[in-house]
Parts: structure tokens; sequence; C-alpha cells
């Protein structure tokens, strides 16, 4: 054979150089691969976090209250008295502040940011599809150690001073965070 021999030291390059090339494409897969999983990862957490951050709107037909009455205690605190429906299919306690419903300058129903010291109380206790009266008791109004308003007694006297210093506000409105429950009371004195 006068072919030439093979070259161990040219083979032994060869291969080197074959499986440096392969552990480049084995590395450059790996990283694309891990770049892929993040931004799959990413894409997730962040989807996750946008359809969490969006609320559920309120449901304002869950509970409905109907103004039944007003009036007010030995101490002059006014008691608002409404007939509340619960149309759900879960026993509800409503408990809590409430806030008042006013007209903003456009005329368009607003709730107000002032904390107006009113509150449901005593706390009621609403079986499922049931009427239960229910008391707004406001204990801001207007002062209750003035003569004029210890002497208040009669309904129609009660209704005039209630016109009269409740007249830009459109009602109450209690909202419960939990179960995403708007509850208005509708003014109807």
């Amino acid at each position: 054979m006068t072919g030439e021999r093979p070259n161990w030291n040219q083979l032994l390059a060869r291969l080197n150089k074959l499986e440096k090339e392969n552990t480049r494409i084995k590395y450059l897969t790996l990283s694309v691969l891990f770049l892929a999983l993040c931004a799959v990862l990413v894409s997730h957490s962040l989807l996750a976090w946008y359809s969490s951050s969006r609320s559920k709107a309120w449901n304002s037909n869950a509970l409905v209250a109907t103004f039944d009455s007003v009036e007010m205690d030995e101490a002059g605190v006014l008691l608002f008295y409404y007939i509340v429906e619960n149309k759900t299919g879960s026993d509800y306690t409503l408990e809590g502040e409430v806030r008042s419903l006013v007209r903003d300058r456009r005329g368009q129903r607003a709730i107000s940011a002032d904390y107006d010291w009113s509150s449901i109380d005593p706390p009621a206790f609403i079986p499922r599809k049931q009427r239960v009266r229910v008391s707004i008791k406001n204990t801001n109004f207007p002062d209750q150690d003035q003569p004029i308003v210890q002497s208040v007694r009669t309904k129609e006297r009660i209704a005039a001073l209630v016109q009269k210093h409740m007249s830009g506000t459109d009602g109450f409105v209690r909202l419960d965070p939990v179960s995403r429950y708007q509850i208005e009371f509708p003014r109807a004195w």
C-alpha cells in the first residue's frame, strides 16, 4: 500500500473541532430553550396578574332596598328604615358603614368620599330570598344638642328637618368588597 497513512493528529484535531461545534450547538439550543421557558413563565405571570387585577363588576341586584320610614330616637339620632330583600341563594348579614349618594355638578349620581357617620345598626341577618327591615343610623345630623332637634318628634317635623338638611343627598349606598354587592338605599323622604 502506497497510500497515505492517516495522520492521527489531524484526525484528532478534526474530532475535537466537531466536538466543539457540537458543544456550541448544544449550548445554543439549551439557551434558546431556557429563554423560551422564561418568556412563557413571564407571559403566564402577567396574564394571571392582569386577570386578577380586573375586578368583577358590582352586583346591585343581589340585595334591593325600599324606603320604609324615618324616625328620631330620644338622643336625636336619625334612623332611616328600609325593607331589604335578599334575592340571592345565600343568607347575608348586612352591617357596617354606608356612604351618602350625592349628585355631582353634571347631575350624575356619585358616592360621597366623606364619611358621614352613617351605619347599619344593628347588623341585620337576611335569609336567602327573604325581606327584613333594616335601620341606618345617622349620628351626625345636624347637631344633636340643638334644642330644635330635641323638640322634633312628629313625623311631619322630622320630614321637614330631613328635607332641609339632606337636600343634597340622594340616598345611601353600602359597598361590600368581599361579595361585590352594591346595596343602594334610595332617597324617598
